[in-house]
């Protein structure tokens, strides 16, 4: 990879190539670049001023190959964000991507023509539930839910906590099962994935 930023959608080479070539190929996935401890912090706040204009939203996802931070807002976070990720983890490859307000997110594996669907109720949710899918008949075989799953809840100063969830759970709707299914099956690889109010959006591909 380059010393400095990339595009996604021109990513060859790296953590992030099978992101970068699905999203070249016209699969939904979030507009974001590529940095590196070896990108300079000029391109870095650069890029992310340009991001903001194009897709309208000063929120962004900073994703590395172990974990993700989301709702990260203006230049002064993200350089933080990233410096601590370098730290931790020198030469770390981090994907900068536009944020979606989930509905719904999680991985889908796949199992012969079967789609394993883990899926959590929003981005802060935890305990994810878990669906499996048969894709030649498009119906859903096994439905585990979680009756008690922990939330992360952000106070107003910053802080989180984590609480369990009561009350009556909502399942994941067949149509998007159907959504999910579609996405697996164009990236051709197992994914991680959220769903907002409009559509599936492809996070990573495997």
């Amino acid at each position: 990879m380059a010393d400095e930023i990339q595009w996604l959608r021109e990513v060859r080479e790296g953590l992030w190539t099978k992101l970068g070539t699905a999203m070249d190929a016209g699969l939904p996935v979030p507009c974001g670049f590529v940095a590196t401890p070896r990108s300079s912090e000029r391109n870095i706040r650069d890029a992310y001023e340009e991001l903001k204009v194009r897709e309208h939203t000063h929120y962004v996802a900073v994703r590395t190959s172990a974990k993700a931070l989301i709702d990260v807002i203006g230049s002064d976070a993200l350089m933080h964000a990233l410096r601590a990720i370098w730290t931790e983890s020198a030469g770390e490859e981090v994907l900068i991507q536009s944020m979606v307000n989930g509905l719904w997110c999680g991985k889908a594996v796949w199992e012969a023509k079967n789609l394993r669907i883990r899926a959590a109720a929003g981005l802060l949710a935890l305990d994810p539930d878990m669906y499996l899918f048969n894709t030649l008949n498009h119906k859903c075989s096994r439905r585990t839910l979680y009756q008690r799953p922990r939330k992360v809840f952000r106070g107003v100063d910053g802080t989180t906590r984590t609480m369990e969830v009561n009350g009556e759970r909502r399942a994941l709707e067949w149509k998007y099962m159907e959504l999910i299914s579609e996405l697996a099956t164009r990236a051709g690889s197992n994914i991680t994935w959220v769903l907002d109010d409009r559509r599936a959006w492809l996070l990573n591909c495997e």
